[in-house]
């Protein structure tokens, strides 16, 4: 029982307990959509998102504890699009953070207290602010469960319109005083519950608009852009997360019930001690 005790409250929880260990990783290879307004700075008239040519969306998500404070880790986050014809990259964006690797929040600066992605042991109840890439200090709020390649997950999302004008930096020239904002925004997690690692997401922009910030109005468009984990991508996504969970229930139940049952019999077995004298005796008046 002892021994149960261990694999549980010790291997167990010292293996599932960062949300970030050093040297996780999370590859996303999707396809995505991007469109680009006309010479007068409109969409086409008519057309949506949707209507917008394919493009390849690759996104490389690490940490390391190299270099860090004790206890945290440093994330590398590199996304990027590419032609799907050409192969030739048409959007790249890296950002770099430091968080704790337990927790996966920032413990200083300007986001302190947000999320890099969504902690283990996620709650239903809690909004989660979420700083990573290009978004910054998004609400995250639970919107409902869902099962997807077989697992459980916690759907997320956030639905409001955003600043997205440090993404925008590399594809347009801003007069002084101007920002790109989408006003028709969603950022989706699907997150399994116990370790919080995303299973599939979407992200979804109808439209960057190179906006007066006095005003609020929209000057000309700069893209519209989408991408969805999908096809071979979900399947590979959900298989990595499956064999992770498979692993911490084996680690932190099955294993440590099994251990407990076993101690339990050896216990039973030890305790259990026949009255050899009432048997010798029995043997003795027998023979008599």
């Amino acid at each position: 029982m002892l021994a149960a005790a261990v694999v549980r409250f010790g291997i167990g929880e010292s293996m599932f307990s960062q949300r970030f260990p050093d040297g996780w990783t999370w590859n996303v290879n999707s396809i995505g959509l991007t469109g680009y307004p006309d010479e007068t700075g409109q969409f086409a008239e008519g057309t949506t998102l949707a209507d917008d040519p394919l493009n390849i969306s690759i996104r490389t998500v690490t940490a390391e504890a190299d270099g860090a404070p004790v206890g945290q880790v440093n994330i590398t986050d590199h996304y990027e699009t590419r032609d799907p014809l050409t192969n030739a990259v048409t959007w790249e964006f890296t950002s770099t953070a430091t968080v704790d690797a337990a927790t996966g929040r920032y413990l200083d600066g300007e986001f302190q207290g947000d999320y890099y992605f969504l902690p283990q042991n996620v709650a239903k109840s809690t909004t989660y602010t979420v700083t990573n890439n290009t978004y910054l200090s998004l609400p995250m709020t639970f919107q409902r469960e869902e099962t997807i390649a077989g697992i459980n997950t916690y759907l997320f999302g956030h639905y409001e319109a955003i600043d997205d004008t440090l993404a925008n930096m590399s594809l347009v020239a801003l007069e002084p005083g101007q920002q790109v904002w989408c006003f028709d925004f969603s950022l989706e997690y699907w997150v399994e519950p116990r370790t919080g690692e995303i299973v599939k997401f979407r992200e979804w922009c109808d439209g960057d608009w190179v906006i007066d910030p006095a005003t609020n109005e929209r000057l000309y468009a700069v893209s519209r852009w989408g991408a969805e984990t999908t096809g071979d991508d979900l399947i590979m996504s959900a298989s990595r997360v499956s064999s992770q969970l498979n692993t911490y229930n084996w680690v932190a139940v099955y294993l440590p019930l099994l251990l407990l049952g076993v101690g339990s019999l050896m216990l039973g077995l030890a305790l259990y001690k026949p009255n050899r004298t009432q048997s010798r005796q029995s043997s003795v008046k027998a023979t008599a």
